[in-house]
């Protein structure tokens, strides 16, 4: 894959705020060289910087993507100015890891990668697709207990043209001391996680919008053995019996993460 440039699908044709959740996360599933296969949800933030250009990234967590030697990603085509959802594109990639640049700080769960790249590789094959970039941050939220959240996420073992959508569904910041723990970049929902969600974006609806307040990455694995409560890796934590409480990433941790990786390339 090529290196990021100004976005040249700025403007994609996703554009409200029901967009936005529908359709700016994709479907993400990687095997590893032990025949592990692992399914996560990818979203598609766009950096914009000062000059004014922009610069999509895909986003998801650290763990779906490190290690992977193959991967797989299902799009969703265009067809007329709105989306095909008769059928998806699904890209295949080899040495899929190679892709990804994942944070320095193996204890934040998120790596990114350029998006532009697929866009162009698929669209030069003559198929136009049907995204939604999302660009708002808001952590004022995290300020506010029990403050409502949306998460946006493709549940593992359900796919196929009927279940190109991501499943949505509404939870709530948990905790007290703003819900944050873990040097304050993560904090804890109450909602109920599933597998393959891992990456899935979560969001603060406001008055006419929706904006980003962080990702998911850990579920809450319940130890009846030891009578512990572990926040672990989402996909470990389906082990067993699954606890109410799941872990997320602040979204300044992804939005600083592409400003390092931009910066190191030499774009900004």
């Amino acid at each position: 894959m090529e290196e990021p440039s100004a976005a040249e699908h700025s403007d994609p044709p996703g554009g409200n705020w029901q967009d936005a959740l529908l359709f700016s996360t994709l479907r993400l599933e990687t095997t590893r060289e032990d025949g592990r296969s692992l399914q996560a949800t990818a979203f598609i933030y766009e950096y914009r910087a000062e000059d004014g250009d922009r610069y999509p990234f895909l986003v998801t967590a650290r763990h779906a993507v490190v290690g992977a030697v193959e991967g797989r990603i299902t799009f969703i085509p265009e067809q007329r100015g709105r989306p095909d959802l008769s059928k998806g594109y699904t890209l295949d990639i080899e040495n899929f890891a190679k892709l990804w640049y994942p944070h320095p700080d193996a204890a934040l769960d998120v790596a990114v990668t350029p998006f532009v790249p697929f866009v162009r590789h698929i669209e030069d094959s003559g198929i136009p697709l049907y995204y939604c970039t999302l660009h708002l941050v808001s952590e004022e939220v995290l300020a506010q207990p029990l403050a409502p959240l949306i998460l946006s996420a493709h549940p593992s073992g359900v796919s196929g043209p009927d279940e190109l959508l991501p499943q949505v569904l509404q939870g709530r910041l948990s905790g007290p001391r703003l819900g944050l723990y873990a040097g304050r970049e993560r904090f804890l929902v109450a909602l109920g996680a599933f597998p393959g969600a891992a990456g899935a974006p979560l969001f603060v609806p406001r008055t006419t919008d929706v904006a980003l307040v962080g990702m998911l990455v850990e579920g809450q694995r319940l130890d009846a053995a030891v009578g512990e409560r572990a926040l672990v890796p989402l996909h470990e934590a389906f082990s067993g019996p699954v606890g109410p409480l799941a872990g997320a990433l602040r979204a300044r941790v992804f939005v600083s993460l592409i400003r390092g990786y931009l910066k190191e390339k030499g774009f900004i």
